[in-house]
């Protein structure tokens, strides 16, 4: 098994009313996206939203989760040679999440892109 997600534009964007095509107008509400009116357009649920809900609905351990959302993929699409896990020379790239799947760090090529603290 491995994980994706189907994000739509709107995903990392505050709560809010945004512009789409043809004039119409989407209301973004945490993990879903809907057009003024009430019609889904899609959803904006992260990547550690899934790997919860997957855990809380199945009784998956959170590590095999996280495989499932990393080597896994990384298999997949021919890059675990440098992407999916901690190994002497890959990229270094990593998520720091608590229990609850709460994301804390995250670094891409041993560099820290985000801190939840905002430091």
């Amino acid at each position: 098994i491995h994980f994706v997600t189907d994000n739509t534009a709107w995903a990392g964007m505050p709560n809010g009313t945004y512009d789409w095509t043809g004039g119409r107008k989407v209301v973004k509400e945490d993990h879903r996206v809907y057009v003024v009116g009430g019609t889904l357009a899609g959803s904006v649920a992260s990547m550690n939203f899934g790997v919860g809900n997957f855990t809380r609905s199945t009784g998956c351990s959170l590590a095999e989760a996280v495989k499932m959302a990393s080597l896994n993929p990384a298999l997949v699409i021919g890059v675990a040679d440098r992407k999916g896990s901690l190994e002497p020379g890959k990229d270094a790239d990593l998520v720091t999440i608590d229990e609850q799947v709460n994301v804390y760090l995250t670094m891409v090529k041993g560099q820290e892109v985000y801190r939840a603290d905002g430091g």
